[in-house]
């Protein structure tokens, strides 16, 4: 069983965002700053996650924001039905499987990163409010109408790219949680 298991529809995917969302803020209320921000040899530290999760999310709201015939001017219409959620991890998961994937630069943490955890949620809670509002302008038809790429795999619609955005949230809470256990 996936975490997108139960998650297709624009309601679901919204309750999805808000669940991982409201999970992640929950997780990160039980450590110090000292745990949050502790280094995790070459890996992220809990706060680096957060940040990479706060710039993927705030890009993906971006997009959300734009008009629509904007996005099919610049990368077309969907020419395929949506896959489930479950499809879309196996697909990541696919890629995964044969090339190493890093986020690129401007999705990393940095080192101007605000070295305080309540700022970080704070931002995180303003990126996750801007994502679902920017949301309830698209239907469901929508969601499987446009398209955006993905920079691991491909053209995705924007159903799967928001599907992604809940699972790629909880694979780095499950990282964040790994770190918790070695730090804490």
């Amino acid at each position: 069983m996936t975490i997108l298991d139960q998650v297709q529809t624009l309601s679901e995917i919204q309750k999805g965002l808000a669940d991982i969302s409201q999970q992640l803020i929950d997780f990160s209320n039980q450590y110090t700053e000292e745990i949050y921000f502790a280094p995790f040899g070459e890996k992220w530290s809990m706060a680096g996650n957060l940040e990479h999760l706060i710039l993927t999310n705030t890009a993906m709201s971006k997009t959300f924001s734009y008009p629509k015939e904007a996005l099919a001017a610049q990368f077309g219409k969907a020419e395929r039905p949506s896959l489930t959620g479950p499809e879309i991890i196996g697909k990541y998961l696919l890629v995964l499987g044969k090339m190493k994937i890093k986020a690129p630069p401007a999705y990393s943490p940095q080192a101007s990163t605000p070295q305080s955890k309540t700022v970080l949620l704070k931002m995180w809670d303003d990126v996750e409010l801007a994502f679902q509002n920017n949301l309830k302008n698209w239907s469901d038809e929508d969601l499987d109408t446009y398209r955006i790429p993905h920079p691991a795999m491909g053209n995705l619609n924007l159903r799967e790219m928001v599907l992604f955005a809940i699972y790629h949230t909880n694979h780095h809470l499950k990282a964040m949680k790994k770190i918790a256990e070695v730090n804490a």
